[in-house]
């Protein structure tokens, strides 16, 4: 990899295709997502990402925060725009920052939320499957289809 600089990555995803955050071999994950775009931007070589927690299988994240060392290759909001252009329709890549080189996204959070919709009905909710439960004042996690930026 060419000069190396660390990047803080804001994300948020839809979960329900994902087998959750943390790769898993033979699995879709948002880890492998990230990584394998990351790769993608450059060249092929691997690229490792931390997040800033964990997320299971289904679930979904806003304000995700991420980490990984990358080349040189492009500014910042290049490649933010190399990675929208790559990674699934689920992820939303809202941010990149080149941060600090001991900048641990893990370690610097300094709040984590969780909220849960539970649905008791017996084949589930219609209009809350594969959506993100509302949080007071909030609009959807991702843009209606077809009007994703990228």
């Amino acid at each position: 990899m060419s000069a190396a600089r660390r990047v803080r990555i804001d994300l948020a995803y839809d979960g329900t295709p994902f087998s959750g955050w943390q790769v898993q071999p033979g699995l879709k994950t948002v880890q492998g997502a990230l990584e394998d775009a990351l790769a993608r931007v450059h060249g092929g070589e691997g690229v490792r990402v931390r997040g800033a927690g964990r997320t299971d299988a289904g679930v979904h994240a806003r304000g995700q925060v991420a980490d990984a060392e990358v080349g040189d290759r492009c500014g910042d909001a290049e490649l933010a725009r190399s990675l929208r252009a790559i990674v699934p329709a689920e992820i939303a890549i809202l941010a990149v920052h080149t941060v600090p080189a001991d900048f641990h996204a893990r370690i610097a959070a300094t709040a984590k939320t969780y909220g849960y919709l539970v649905s008791r009905a017996p084949a589930g909710d219609p209009p809350t499957i594969g959506s993100p439960a509302p949080s007071p004042g909030a609009g959807p996690l991702l843009p209606p289809a077809g009007r994703r930026s990228r």
